[in-house]
């Protein structure tokens, strides 16, 4: 689903990115790198649009914001040692 509009998640992206003292790596499956791009307010080198294996391996701290399709059947393994955010239950 393309529409982010009142999306949660860009909402949390945009939060963290006003800190300004966090490298963000999205990973969102339905949309595509230059919508992402449009969407995140104040886009800078700290805010890393990028697929999910990227992500996971590059963040310390992962936050599972969306139930997407893509993300109920993770491999478990890759979340070792992370830190691991899920408040609708991916996991």
């Amino acid at each position: 689903i393309e529409d982010t509009r009142e999306s949660p998640a860009l909402e949390v992206v945009n939060r963290l990115n006003s800190e300004g003292k966090y490298n963000i790596f999205v990973s969102e499956p339905n949309v595509d790198e230059l919508t992402a791009n449009k969407l995140i307010d104040g886009l800078n080198k700290k805010i890393h649009i990028t697929s999910y294996n990227q992500a996971v391996e590059e963040a310390n701290i992962i936050a599972l914001l969306v139930p997407h399709k893509e993300f109920l059947n993770l491999d478990k393994k890759v979340f070792k040692n992370k830190i691991v955010i899920d408040p609708n239950g991916v996991l």
